[in-house]
């Protein structure tokens, strides 16, 4: 029984290990929602165009923490080995797969975004309109965000893969404080800046998305792997 059941010598690691990685995850998921819920304030539409952009923005998200989860299979397994050729291949094919899903996604919502979000449209006209123009403004910002999102899931994850998960979850909540601050100032044109509505949301999320990127690439250079 022991041996199927485990110490607590076990547990102790696993928790230290996943209670990081949940927290970051939920700080992660909270940076869109951040921004629905400041933008609700603005009105219904407004809302709904950026909650609308953010759930066509969560398909690119899935696809990217699936490529990192599948390659990181790989990596803990070198890591554990003490591979260092192969942790750094694995690195190397975290950060392709990341650049060109995030080229993809960018091309696929530059070129379909308005017509994607339109599928979710099927209000009075004018109300329609008008959702489609916040959401359209909302994803074109949005845009510029993506490969710094990649990158920052290629560095995070494997600092995480490699025993490190404590500084990622930091640098996660690091962003969302960011964001916050950022949307209070640029959505509702607080200390004399303009009053930007969903531009300014997204303004802050690719800002607290490059400094979040920031700190984990310092962490994964200063990193023995």
């Amino acid at each position: 029984m022991k041996s199927l059941i485990g110490d607590m010598k076990f547990y102790r690691m696993v928790l230290i290990v996943c209670i990081p990685i949940v927290i970051q995850n939920g700080f992660t998921n909270l940076a869109s929602l951040l921004d629905n819920v400041m933008i609700g304030q603005l009105g219904t539409l407004s809302m709904s165009g950026v909650s609308i952009s953010n759930q066509l923005f969560q398909v690119f998200n899935v696809s990217v923490f699936g490529a990192m989860s599948g390659a990181g299979i790989f990596l803990a397994q070198f890591y554990g080995r003490g591979n260092r050729d192969g942790v750094h291949n694995c690195f190397r094919i975290k950060m392709l797969l990341g650049i060109l899903i995030s080229i993809l996604a960018i091309c696929i919502f530059k070129v379909l975004g308005p017509s994607l979000i339109s599928l979710y449209l099927n209000d009075d006209p004018t109300d329609s309109l008008t959702t489609l123009n916040f959401g359209k403004q909302y994803m074109d910002v949005m845009l510029i965000g993506l490969i710094p999102f990649a990158i920052t899931q290629v560095y995070s994850s494997s600092l995480r893969e490699t025993g490190n998960t404590v500084l990622p979850m930091k640098a996660s909540v690091i962003a969302v404080i960011v964001n916050f601050c950022i949307n209070y100032i640029l959505i509702f044109g607080h200390f004399g800046f303009p009053k930007l509505g969903v531009i300014g949301a997204a303004i802050g999320t690719v800002i607290s998305r490059v400094v979040e990127m920031g700190i984990n690439v310092a962490a994964g250079y200063n990193n023995k792997y």
